[in-house]
């Protein structure tokens, strides 16, 4: 059997450029928003939801399965914009998630 190996060129990585990273956050729609909202440019696949929480599959899981679990309103710091009973109850679904 003859193995044949092929060199593969890389681009030079670029540095991470912080300011251009949090403009870019600041003006695009979040994407969670935007699944709730029904926008077809955010489409993910929803496992669950209720009047509170969805539930939905990454679409760059790292496993099979990789799940997403958010509150429905938007949040931008979910340590300081929850209550505790909302931060509970949210990882009670992720709790209920993680045994199916």
């Amino acid at each position: 059997m003859r193995m044949v190996l092929m060199m593969f060129t890389m681009s030079k990585r670029q540095p991470f450029n912080l300011d251009a990273y949090l403009r870019d956050l600041a003006t695009r729609p979040c994407f969670i928003c935007g699944l709730v909202s029904g926008d077809p440019a955010f489409f993910h696949h929803r496992i669950f939801e209720d009047e509170e929480t969805i539930i939905f599959l990454s679409k760059y899981p790292t496993l099979p399965g990789y799940c997403l679990v958010s509150p429905k309103k938007h949040r931008e710091d979910l340590a300081q914009d929850l209550s505790t009973e909302e931060y509970l109850r949210l990882q009670g679904h992720v709790h209920l998630l993680s045994r199916r």
